[in-house]
């Protein structure tokens, strides 16, 4: 991660019992484990990782419901599965 350039906070669960309830809440059961956005992911699935990187977090104007959209492709219409509401916003 360090060699591709990807900001990344490390947790060392073994020494740190806050760090390890928050592996448990997510219900991850080894590690490593990568949270990014809402996605959780127990092992290191460099292609997955990538892919989710590869998106940035909004929030829902409406619902402040979080979800992903795509990096890079300019202004782009979204729907939040949540609640509905259309809008536009610049990726």
């Amino acid at each position: 991660m360090k060699t591709e350039g990807y900001k990344f906070t490390e947790k060392n669960v073994s020494s740190n019992k806050v760090y390890q309830k928050e592996l448990v809440d997510l219900g991850a059961r080894g590690v490593p484990t990568f949270l990014i956005g809402n996605e959780v992911i127990v092992g290191f699935d460099k292609n997955r990782i990538v892919n989710l990187i590869d998106y940035k977090i909004i929030k829902c104007p409406t619902c402040l419901k979080r979800m992903r959209i795509p990096k890079n492709k300019g202004k782009i219409k979204v729907t939040c599965k949540e609640c509905n509401t259309k809008f536009i916003v610049k990726s």
